[in-house]
């Protein structure tokens, strides 16, 4: 789904100096005597994937939530600039609406005759490979197909902001790896910043550019691991490269939870 554009305070930096698109200060959130985040410090910078990891019940889905603005932070600031796109656990495209209408859904708040919506919705189809399934309805579609087209709808208004919470969880191993690979793949080309949570270390190391750890009961991250891996293809996971950040995640995923 689509949220609106973010309506947070903007940060003062030179002009050469890059603008965040997301910062956050401080960020704290309980539920009841509960404290599920404390303390979270984070900045991402435009174009860059960060990815949270975390046992369940850490708070990796709060703090997504939080920074879409579908819950609010007891204490602590958000602050960055422009437009939030947001792909859920679930797909949530809406069973009354075709493929198309479903993804051009969130271009009708814009301002864009229907026809401009439409075009943009098919084009984006296209590029998730499903530009022969814009008149199917979701019950028509594979598992895969409507995380696919989830993203196309998140991708439609070309957003600064990407969050995607577990967007591969539902599927199976191979169509989740291609998955992976055409989510890295578009946002390559059209370069939003992503910040996304998964439980899964494959997907983590394959998609991000760096990994932040999130332990329950902590205050900010226990750990932040880079993902140098530059560009990624079908090749990328058998690279000793990717064993080695695969290993490094699942080290730091054990010690913290010693």
């Amino acid at each position: 789904m689509q949220g609106q554009p973010l309506s947070l305070r903007a940060t003062a930096t030179s002009s050469t100096e890059p603008v965040p698109v997301l910062t956050l200060r401080g960020i704290a959130k309980s539920f009841g005597d509960d404290s599920v985040l404390r303390d979270i410090d984070l900045t991402v910078q435009p174009g860059e994937w960060a990815t949270i990891i975390g046992r369940s019940g850490c708070g990796k889905t709060t703090l997504l939530r939080v920074i879409a603005g579908l819950a609010d932070a007891d204490a602590g600031t958000i602050s960055g600039i422009g437009r939030l796109g947001m792909c859920f656990q679930e797909h949530r495209l809406l069973p009354w609406r075709t493929t198309l209408d479903n993804v051009a859904l969130p271009l009708e708040s814009t301002g864009l005759a229907s026809a401009e919506r439409d075009a943009r919705a098919r084009q984006m189809l296209e590029r998730v490979g499903l530009g022969d399934r814009a008149s199917h309805y979701p019950a028509q579609l594979s598992g895969g197909m409507k995380m696919r087209a989830a993203l196309a709808r998140a991708l439609v208004t070309e957003p600064a902001l990407l969050l995607l919470d577990e967007p591969c969880s539902g599927l199976d191993e191979l169509t989740r790896a291609m998955m992976d690979s055409l989510m890295r793949g578009l946002c390559e080309e059209l370069r939003p910043t992503v910040v996304m949570v998964t439980h899964s270390l494959s997907e983590a190391a394959y998609c991000s550019d760096r990994v932040l750890l999130l332990e329950a009961g902590r205050g900010g991250f226990a750990d932040e691991i880079p993902v140098p891996l530059g560009e990624r293809g079908w090749g990328t996971r058998d690279a000793p490269a990717f064993h080695a950040v695969l290993e490094q995640l699942s080290r730091a995923l054990q010690g913290k939870a010693r």
